[in-house]
């Protein structure tokens, strides 16, 4: 097995590359609280949830497949589908594991799609239906719903929806941001002065457009899942 990061920003969770499996290990007692939710509810749900979710991503969707999750008193372990070649829609630093070409590649094909509103309307949709149908089958939600979660082939026309490690209780309506989707939500820390630290410097790099593409699908009307 080999090891592709040993850590994700303050969450502890080591990423593997097996073939056609990705595996995450993940230390839920070190998992810093994402958009200020409570960390203890990480992956909180039982073997009958577990079941679910590797019965629906086993299914016709475009959830990433789960082929197994074990879980010990210190660790959970993950077993997904690896798709190799494709890339997350938006790059950020926390998925910075491609070469130069392939960020720029990614970025300018990434800006070709998003600025014709009309199609990132639709693929906003999409991505939501998929999401709400999870919810629908499971009772769960993946949380971090971010277009650097939203990987992508070559051409960008097909997707799988992955960070299944976030998956939580669905206990109340969830609003699903354009922004997060299209951009990722890190676009949304630009606006505010003394913030700036927290800004990715992947997206100002690669997607200088930023600004741009923010007023654009802010227009989107959000959902809620």
């Amino acid at each position: 097995m080999k090891p592709t990061m040993g850590s994700k920003g303050a969450n502890k969770m080591l990423h593997i590359v097996e073939g056609d499996k990705f595996i995450l290990v993940i230390d839920p007692s070190t998992v810093a609280a994402r958009n200020a939710t409570d960390h203890t509810q990480f992956m909180s749900f039982g073997e009958e949830a577990d079941a679910k979710i590797i019965d629906y991503t086993g299914r016709d969707n475009k959830i990433v497949e789960v082929y197994s999750i074990e879980r010990t008193p210190k660790l959970i372990t993950v077993v997904t589908q690896n798709y190799k070649g494709w890339v997350p829609f938006t790059i950020i630093a926390e998925c910075c594991y491609y070469d130069e070409e392939t960020f720029y590649r990614r970025a300018k094909a990434h800006y070709d799609f998003v600025k014709e509103l009309d199609r990132a309307e639709e693929f906003y949709n999409t991505v939501v239906d998929e999401y709400a149908r999870f919810v629908e089958a499971t009772g769960l939600y993946i949380q971090d719903m971010n277009a650097n979660n939203i990987l992508m082939n070559e051409t960008l026309d097909d997707f799988r929806l992955v960070d299944i490690a976030s998956t939580q209780k669905h206990v109340e309506p969830v609003s699903v941001d354009p922004v997060g989707i299209l951009l990722t939500g890190k676009f949304r820390w630009i606006h505010y002065p003394g913030n700036m630290a927290a800004v990715d410097p992947v997206i100002f790099k690669y997607i200088p457009e930023h600004e741009e593409l923010m007023r654009m699908v802010e227009t989107i009307q959000p959902r809620t899942i």
